[in-house]
């Protein structure tokens, strides 16, 4: 599970809305808007906060952030044209 994935599941199962999830954190709601689109990955810093906000174990959210990257760099793979 990515990032976003878990993310948007977490927000959507305890009801909170992005903008209260984005004034907890400290940060704003366009970024709430831009890690749930997975086109940002966030600080260590705000990834604790988002563990705190949303009930869940560091290493969750941590685990989640490698899967991203992995994700990221499959997709970046199949756009790169292959060199003979």
């Amino acid at each position: 599970m990515t990032f976003a994935e878990l993310l948007r599941k977490r927000l959507d199962k305890l009801l909170m809305p992005r903008t209260e999830c984005a004034l907890r954190l400290g940060i704003t709601r366009q970024a709430v808007h831009r890690h749930l689109k997975g086109e940002d990955i966030p600080s260590v810093r705000t990834l604790n906060g988002y563990a705190r906000v949303l009930g869940v174990d560091n290493r969750k959210i941590f685990d989640a952030v490698a899967e991203s990257r992995r994700e990221k760099e499959k997709k970046k793979q199949k756009s790169s044209p292959q060199r003979r």
